[in-house]
């Protein structure tokens, strides 16, 4: 054998001890391990020249080239006797198994074995596992890029199809975010219509027309204020107002509300009057005379109020009507409207002295003649 193939053999023979030196199977007479087979180191028998130096040389290279693509090798696809627990059978020859070295090791719960490329989304990590074997693993959580999938075939993620978020209608606008699309009424005021400029709302009709999109209180069907707007956005306005005032009819006109026969309306209209500040009502609207704070005097002629009652003032009790004991000097005087005293309301009881409710007494005043004089009346309380 010549120094050429002696040196081969050297560097096979040390190529071998690194790569498979776990291999314990050791062999007689000197002979050393190729493969599974003992050979001579200097060349002996036939079967040394035929195969194994290539077959180690053809090993060598693969191991060395660790980046080449050798695929999915099963060890049963090759021709090696049973391989021991950490090597694979590579070319007839049981060699080290490891991550990277493009063989797919199974008994080492490896998917897969592209050799270590970089590329982790090919269908191989770098740790020999598949890229994805279900769709949960290629989601990255944004719905509006649609939803990846995992081809289990290449163990590899597709992208998904983009959402279309437009809904077709003039009155949104369509957006989308992490949630999927979003498509949102135009509405500058946030009342829920749309504004009328924008036509009618193509998938939400009912929620166009505002007349004013700028204010929250005027929309279609809006209640109605009294403020010669149109709330409800119709021809007219201040109709069936929900914020007009109360009114109370004021029948004698002394500016005191009775309480009976109230109507709403932004303004009262003639012989109403709104409720007062002061919360006071008249307790007979027939009379001027008659209402809450009157401190008036009242002569003789003054009649009770239709209930009877004097109580001119309104607070529930009845008072005396005259309380005059002395007065200025007066005369009588007869107009259209009967004999009048002049000047009116100086009349007074004659005896110095204010008569009870109800009690007679005698008192100045104009005669049935309409003449100064005295006459006997009762004295009335109000």
């Amino acid at each position: 054998m010549t120094n050429t193939r002696m040196t081969r053999y050297s560097f096979l023979l040390f190529a071998l001890s690194v790569l498979v030196g776990c291999n314990e199977r050791i062999c007689p007479d000197g002979k050393v391990e190729v493969g599974d087979r003992c050979v001579e180191p200097d060349g002996g028998p036939d079967e040394a020249d035929t195969g194994p130096a290539d077959t180690l040389e053809t090993m060598d290279s693969s191991i060395v080239d660790s980046g080449s693509d050798i695929g999915d090798v099963s060890d049963a696809d090759l021709g090696c006797d049973d391989c021991e627990t950490g090597f694979v059978c590579h070319e007839d020859m049981c060699v080290l198994s490891r991550c990277g070295d493009g063989i797919v090791d199974h008994s080492a719960d490896e998917d897969c074995d592209d050799g270590m490329n970089g590329d982790e989304e090919d269908g191989c990590t770098d740790t020999c596992t598949f890229s994805c074997e279900s769709d949960a693993v290629c989601g990255d959580g944004d719905l509006c890029n649609g939803s990846e999938r995992c081809d289990l075939a290449t163990h590899t993620c597709s992208a998904g199809t983009a959402l279309d978020c437009d809904d077709g209608d003039n009155c949104t606008s369509d957006a989308c975010d992490e949630t999927g699309c979003v498509n949102s009424l135009i509405d500058a005021d946030g009342d829920g219509y749309a504004a009328s400029s924008l036509g009618r709302c193509a998938t939400l009709p009912t929620s166009g027309g505002d007349c004013d999109d700028d204010d929250a209180s005027t929309y279609p069907g809006a209640p109605e204020q009294c403020d010669d707007i149109s709330h409800d956005c119709d021809p007219r306005t201040d109709e069936d107002t929900s914020d007009s005032l109360r009114c109370y009819p004021d029948m004698d006109r002394d500016r005191y509300p009775g309480m009976d026969g109230a109507l709403d309306a932004c303004v009262c209209p003639s012989m109403f009057v709104p409720a007062r500040e002061d919360g006071e009502f008249d307790c007979d609207d027939t009379n001027s005379f008659v209402h809450p704070g009157w401190t008036g005097e009242l002569g003789f002629r003054m009649t009770p109020t239709p209930g009877g009652s004097f109580d001119f003032d309104c607070d529930g009790r009845e008072t005396k009507q005259f309380i005059r004991v002395s007065s200025a000097p007066f005369s009588c005087t007869r107009t259209s409207f009967g004999c009048l005293m002049v000047p009116s309301g100086n009349q007074h009881w004659v005896d110095g002295r204010v008569p009870a409710c109800g009690e007679s007494a005698i008192s100045t005043g104009c005669t049935e003649s309409c003449v100064p004089g005295e006459s006997e009346g009762t004295q009335a309380c109000r």
